[in-house]
């Protein structure tokens, strides 16, 4: 199957960072929320942002917003099991 370069889907627990990311979580906040440390996240951004062929959050969360629906798992749609507000929980 032919894939349009650096459009390559996320995996769904990509996905759901980038979802918190979307919604103005801060990575503290989302490690806690995923079970993940700190550097285990730190390591799936990086593997976004490869992927995305960024080198800012400020672009992947561009690239996010406007076609999330060419990086979502073919075979799924929004991460399945979470609830992820509008806007960060204080």
């Amino acid at each position: 199957m032919f894939e349009e370069p650096g459009h390559k889907p996320l995996t769904r627990r990509q996905a759901e960072i980038m979802e918190y990311l979307a919604a103005g979580y801060k990575r503290e906040t989302i490690a806690q929320k995923m079970g993940l440390s700190i550097y285990t996240l730190r390591a799936h951004i990086r593997t976004i942002w490869i992927r995305f062929r960024v080198t800012r959050e400020k672009d992947a969360l561009t690239i996010w917003e406007t076609q999330r629906w060419k990086y979502y798992p073919a075979e799924q749609g929004r991460p399945s099991g979470t609830d992820l507000p509008s806007e960060p929980q204080p």
